[in-house]
């Protein structure tokens, strides 16, 4: 106990002569210790040993004891700010001050500065100038021009699109592992609930070039946000729907043919266009061109106004006169074969995997084909329908809704495609007067369905729980009367066309 006393006043004293105290002689220690000795307490040799192993030990762990003390010396001076610089120091960001190697491409061609490429005489080059005076492109202008074209119309898939990130920010790759585990591993998405639906509106769809006449065709893209709208003034425009600017990608005009009806085919790849003619027009988004088909062969009717594509992209259903349904092959654009029902054929629509073609008239009964055999293998009445107008399928397939002109919309489950005679699950009568349109978004969770006849004519019914949702459209809304609607590929946005020529746009903040 006397030694450890001895040794820590000892210490103590070491330290005096660096804060400004009188020197002490080390002789005092070794007069302590000999003071020790002489009363038989301690050895001087086995002490010594002692405190050499300590002060070496000591040395190794807290270094010199004049680096120790000029530590605790600025420390005490300007603050413990030194212990924060050394972190500092030793940041990754000042560690990893080596730059990134500039990725270059594998191969460039010296030669496209040189190419010349005329985009006057060629019609289908003549949308990538940005002035009337451009003629002609060098290569690398008329590559960047090809390309931002392409975007315009083909939107960058979800996979390949990089998370956005600040530029301060500086998160871990663990961290950032972690944050997103939770949502990796869950499958469950949260349904859509009842009651009030969240919608906000945005700027109108074609706000940068409005339609000179009613919207009659109006449809989103398969798989992109290109949205086509067209009418009777003879034009079909694209639109690259962002819920921002909502540009214009390309007008496409039809001599003499206002359009009635225009729908993508399945793939995306093309644009099917009819009017009250005998011909149609088709055409195509990768080319660029516009194919005129003059009619189908073997076919009587002055006019093809209706029409619907599979999803399987085999088929066309045109709708014909005294009841019957021309069957076309979507990839020739020549006839197949015909399907007969009784009465007036007023609506059809394919079921989502193609197997089943269900179709609507005069007299009030479905017929369901089978489009393996093209034969009809069940029908069922339309409960209290007099005169079919519209006819939808849910994507699931477990939903039916029909439309009558007497302004009701009967929803029926999937019982239907086996009774001869089923009970609605829900008849909606918030409209009285014809309906034109019944579609359903691309989860099955939203019916819309619409009316011209009435200004602000359309409702959404949220398909769960069988109810309108209450809150949309209000009478400040100005929807005007409505001649087409339809959903995004993932049900984001909502574009509605009406008589004014407009087409307005919709976000729906449920679906992400």
């Amino acid at each position: 106990m006397l030694r450890r006393k001895e040794k820590r006043k000892t210490q103590d004293e070491s330290f005096l002569p660096l804060m400004g105290s009188k020197p002490v002689q080390t002789r005092s220690f070794i007069g302590g210790q000999e003071a020790k000795r002489r009363r038989g307490n301690l050895d001087v040799d086995d002490d010594y040993e002692d405190e050499e192993g300590e002060r070496r030990l000591e040395a190794m762990v807290f270094g010199d004891e004049r680096v120790v003390v000029d530590r605790l010396l600025v420390n005490t001076t300007t603050g413990d700010n030194s212990e924060e610089e050394e972190d500092k120091d030793e940041r990754p960001q000042d560690v990893g001050l080596v730059k990134k190697p500039v990725r270059k491409p594998v191969w460039v061609d010296e030669e496209d500065e040189k190419e010349r490429i005329d985009v006057i005489n060629n019609k289908r080059l003549r949308k990538l100038r940005k002035t009337e005076e451009e003629q002609t492109l060098d290569g690398l202008t008329f590559t960047a021009r090809l390309r931002t074209q392409f975007e315009k119309i083909n939107e960058t898939p979800s996979w390949a699109r990089l998370p956005a990130k600040k530029p301060d920010e500086d998160v871990d790759d663990d961290d950032e592992l972690l944050r997103r585990t939770g949502k990796l591993l869950s499958t469950a998405t949260q349904s859509l609930p009842r009651g009030i639906i969240n919608i906000k509106s945005m700027k109108g769809a074609n706000w940068e070039k409005p339609a000179k006449a009613v919207v009659q065709a109006l449809e989103f893209h398969p798989t992109s946000s290109v949205l086509l709208i067209g009418g009777f003034h003879k034009t079909l425009d694209l639109f690259q729907i962002d819920g921002r600017d909502n540009p214009h990608i390309q007008g496409i005009h039809f001599r003499d043919f206002p359009i009635h009806c225009a729908h993508f085919t399945s793939d995306g790849e093309q644009i099917v266009v009819t009017s009250r003619r005998r011909s149609f027009y088709v055409h195509d988004m990768i080319t660029g061109k516009t194919l005129h088909i003059p009619g189908i062969s073997g076919r009587k009717e002055k006019v093809f106004t209706k029409f619907v594509v599979s999803p399987d992209n085999d088929y066309l259903a045109f709708l014909g006169n005294d009841g019957f349904i021309i069957l076309v092959s979507n990839r020739t654009k020549q006839w197949i074969a015909n399907l007969k029902m009784n009465g007036e054929v007023t609506a059809a629509t394919f079921s989502p995997d193609s197997s089943l073609l269900l179709s609507h008239g005069s007299e009030g009964i479905v017929y369901v084909w089978d489009m393996s055999t093209r034969d009809c293998i069940h029908t069922f009445v339309d409960d209290g329908c007099m005169c079919a107008t519209s006819l939808s399928v849910s994507s699931d397939n477990q939903h039916f809704a029909c439309g009558s002109d007497s302004g009701v919309v009967n929803v029926y489950n999937k019982s239907c495609l086996t009774d001869a005679r089923p009970k609605p699950v829900k008849a909606v009568m918030n409209l009285t007067t014809t309906i034109q349109h019944t579609k359903f978004n691309q989860t099955g969770e939203v019916l819309a369905l619409s009316s011209k006849m009435v200004k602000n004519g359309l409702r959404l019914l949220h398909v769960p729980s069988l109810t309108v949702f209450s809150n949309w459209p209000n009478r400040n809304l100005p929807l005007n009367h409505v001649n087409a609607f339809d959903f995004s590929s993932r049900s984001k946005y909502l574009a509605v066309g009406n008589d004014q020529g407009k087409a307005l746009l919709f976000r729906l903040n449920h679906y992400k």
